[in-house]
């Protein structure tokens, strides 16, 4: 990947396509133009024809030269296809998630942790502290940060896991929950790599809701109590990351927050479509830079 491009290697002489997805899912439709929901229906309107421009098995997307203009500001994941068959198991994922700012692709190594997995209690007796799930065989969750859905009694709580289990399936916390969750709970696992000394702490994310009923989706009012609303610092550059309503696994870089009124401001742009509700709950994760 260079600056505006994404590349992968693969058999020469075939037809290569890329479909760019949001953490959600959505996918960007250029005939729209807008990211929406992939159906079989709509597949081929996603397709982004890579070239190969030395016949040696070299696919390369300039997404600088796309039209209409991708929107700035998104975390983007790269799925390349062989052909067109709709529904077809992608060939590669060229260079994992990336940031595409406007005009180029940017260093941010914190937003790989906003790309979730989802998962759900698979345990008759869970306890506060570690429960079987449905997850599969492969650790690929420890260090990985735990999110409870909304309408689970837990909802919005987070804690590290500390460790899992590929025979039984089993997560254990860094440090247990207020209660056990039900069998069935639904959770998001939020993908990224966390230093051993946090996870051993048992950090937890910080988390609040919107309190305001007049949001917009650049600005609101904020409440919340375990975040700091006197300091902008513990806002400003930090990566917001909705956990329920209408934006739900949806972010955006908070640019400023205002002390006084407890107002946050979000970059324009940022992956909202849709103002907030008065409620909805939100985590903040880690630096952009």
């Amino acid at each position: 990947m260079n600056d505006t491009t994404i590349t992968i290697a693969y058999t020469s002489g075939r037809s290569v396509n890329v479909i760019l997805y949001q953490p959600d899912l959505s996918a960007w439709n250029p005939s729209t133009p807008a990211f929406d929901a992939l159906t079989a229906a709509n597949w081929g309107q996603h397709l982004l024809a890579m070239s190969e421009p030395n016949a040696l098995g070299n696919y390369k997307l300039d997404l600088s030269t796309l039209a209409p203009a991708l929107p700035a500001n998104l975390l983007l994941i790269a799925k390349a296809y062989d052909g067109a068959a709709a529904g077809a198991a992608p060939i590669s994922e060229p260079d994992g998630a990336f940031f595409w700012d406007g005009t180029k692709i940017v260093a941010a190594p914190a937003l790989a942790a906003l790309v979730p997995l989802s998962g759900a209690v698979n345990d008759a007796a869970p306890t506060a502290s570690s429960f079987i799930t449905n997850l599969g065989a492969t650790d690929a969750y420890t260090g990985k940060i735990l999110v409870w859905r909304a309408g689970t009694a837990l909802a919005g709580q987070s804690e590290f896991v500390l460790s899992y289990s590929t025979s039984s399936r089993k997560i254990t916390i860094a440090r247990p929950f207020t209660g056990a969750p039900s069998n069935g709970d639904a959770f998001d696992l939020v993908v990224g790599t966390v230093p051993q000394p946090m996870v051993t702490s048992a950090v937890t994310l910080p988390g609040g809701s919107v309190s305001d009923a007049t949001a917009t989706t650049t600005s609101f009012v904020v409440a919340s109590t375990d975040l700091n609303l006197t300091n902008a610092l513990d806002w400003v550059d930090k990566v917001l990351l909705f956990t329920s309503g209408v934006n739900y696994k949806k972010w955006a870089h908070v640019v400023a927050f205002d002390t006084v009124a407890h107002k946050v401001t979000l970059l324009t742009g940022g992956g909202f479509s849709a103002a907030p509700a008065n409620g909805d709950t939100f985590v903040l994760i880690g630096q952009m830079r």
